[in-house]
């Protein structure tokens, strides 16, 4: 009999030992994954010095075009309100014969000003991409440039059917970053660095010239470049779009095709997010509640 109330308070001891453990390391796990996410959320996550670098902005605009004069004097009150030194030249684009060709020939000749005016780094723009009205020019503009890397070939400021490159997380989501994807579409507001304009340049000229009589959708041929060069998005985005551009053939894309709608893209129909992390973090969020009512519960049975 002594023999076996002994065993069963080795069972009873060991059951405590093993779930105080469990207990234990469950808290400890929540814990750590708060206060990671606490201080991604705090701001010190970004870095606080920035390469400087000159920026300048180019927006297509369709020759002798009323739709296209009043996007763009929309285009300038948004831009001047919302980024006052930010300095925008008007680039002519293509007449539009053909799907796609005239917005084309208005990025070669923005990329060919740029190159000539010798700017680090080019944003391009469409007359209908407008500043989101809860974005902090050009505070987030920088902060996402912080983390951009060079050798990426383009950072999206604006586009959608985004597919994101890896899981993301909550803080990565929510916090103004850059993040890579594999694929998305809409260009009409994209960023390039001087390390790579000519080789966009040549490229779309290349596309323009073998293609005179097929539709050219370059927010989605660009991508050829992805192999070897990265491309990022700027999450939450930054600019917005509310119609087709004058620059695109509005037979071949309805109004709701342009719509972006928000800067949280992952809450955006046909967006394509990994939910891999996003689902680890609500169990380890789980797990530190679990691991507190394990703790109270055994605080009252001792």
């Amino acid at each position: 009999v002594i023999v076996k109330k002994e065993m069963e308070i080795h069972t009873t001891s060991s059951r405590h030992f093993y779930i105080e453990t469990i207990t234990f390391f469950l808290f400890l796990f929540g814990c750590l994954y708060i206060q990671n996410y606490t201080f991604k959320l705090s701001g010190t996550f970004y870095p606080q010095v920035y390469e400087p670098s000159t920026i300048h902005g180019y927006v297509l605009r369709v020759p002798n075009d009323t739709v296209s004069e009043k996007k763009i004097s929309e285009f300038h009150k948004a831009w001047k309100n919302s980024w006052p030194s930010f300095q925008i030249s008007e680039i002519p684009s293509g007449v539009k014969k053909v799907f796609g060709h005239g917005r084309v020939q208005g990025f070669i000749n923005a990329l060919e000003q740029a190159i000539t005016d010798q700017v680090d780094i080019a944003v391009i723009l469409e007359d209908n991409a407008l500043p989101f009205e809860d974005t902090v020019f050009p505070r987030d503009f920088e902060i996402v440039n912080s983390q951009w890397p060079t050798k990426s070939f383009m950072l999206l400021i604006g586009a959608k059917n985004i597919v994101a490159q890896s899981p993301m997380n909550l803080a990565q989501l929510h916090t103004r970053s850059a993040i890579p994807i594999n694929h998305a579409s809409g260009g009409h507001a994209w960023a390039i660095r001087k390390y790579h304009m000519k080789r966009l340049y040549y490229f779309l000229s290349d596309l323009l010239e073998k293609n005179p009589y097929s539709p050219l959708f370059p927010d989605i041929s660009w991508f050829d470049f992805s192999a070897d060069f990265p491309f990022y998005i700027a999450s939450p985005l930054l600019v917005d779009t509310s119609s087709p551009s004058s620059s695109s053939d509005n037979s071949y894309v309805s109004d709701t095709d342009h719509l972006v709608g928000g800067n949280k893209w992952w809450r955006l129909p046909y967006q394509n997010l990994n939910y891999t992390n996003i689902i680890l973090e609500f169990l380890l969020i789980f797990a530190f509640f679990a691991g507190v009512l394990l703790l109270v519960a055994r605080f009252f049975t001792l």
